[in-house]
């Protein structure tokens, strides 16, 4: 009899638990995507220039196929931890009623500690998120600033070098369509005073 009261007991607690660690998604959530609408720090303290901008973010919407895959990872995880459970205080059999004091525990947090405990881990999901914000922020920013220039002069310089080469290739060109040309030209001159004096000496033949 004690037995099946104490795996009531610790049903009840487990399904307490659960639901908390459910919660629990508030505090990344905060720490990530806070809402414009809530009352957390971001709120109401100020954060310096270059952080004021990544105060409140939307959080994007998910494809579906995270959150199937979301929804099965989670199912798999309460099917490991019900098989710990009930190994751990029942020698491994299932018992209803202690599914439903899971159930039980989960609605009863939610009754009494789930909204201060939810309002608690939303407040330090923010509280989170201030500090990074406020300490990573402005010395990110000076380093992103010192990379956007420093690729803009990567990009002016293999610019500048790119209008080179292409200078060099096009006087290349050029200079290899004159010789080319003048060789042609030259040639063809050879071949008009061969076929001349050709014609000369035919000429002259004849006249003899």
């Amino acid at each position: 009899m004690w037995q099946l009261m104490r795996l009531a007991l610790l049903s009840v607690g487990l399904g307490a638990g659960l639901y908390a660690l459910w919660q629990g998604r508030a505090l990344l959530a905060g720490a990530l995507y806070p809402s414009a609408a809530g009352k957390g720090p971001l709120g109401r303290w100020r954060l310096p220039r270059a952080a004021a901008p990544y105060r409140f973010l939307s959080a994007p919407a998910l494809p579906k196929l995270f959150r199937h895959l979301g929804d099965l990872f989670g199912a798999l995880f309460v099917s490991i931890v019900f098989s710990v459970f009930f190994y751990a205080t029942n020698d491994g059999i299932p018992r209803l009623f202690a599914f439903l004091g899971c159930a039980f525990g989960a609605w009863l947090w939610k009754k009494t500690l789930g909204r201060p405990f939810f309002s608690l881990l939303s407040f330090l999901g923010e509280l989170v998120r201030y500090l990074t914000l406020f300490l990573l922020m402005p010395p990110l920013s000076v380093l992103f600033g010192i990379g956007r220039r420093f690729l803009s002069c990567l990009i002016k310089a293999g610019g500048a070098l790119i209008k080179k080469q292409k200078r060099s290739y096009t006087k290349s060109t050029s200079r290899r369509y004159v010789r080319r040309a003048v060789a042609e030209l030259s040639v063809r001159r050879l071949g008009r005073r061969r076929e001349a004096a050709l014609s000369q000496e035919e000429t002259g033949e004849g006249d003899v």
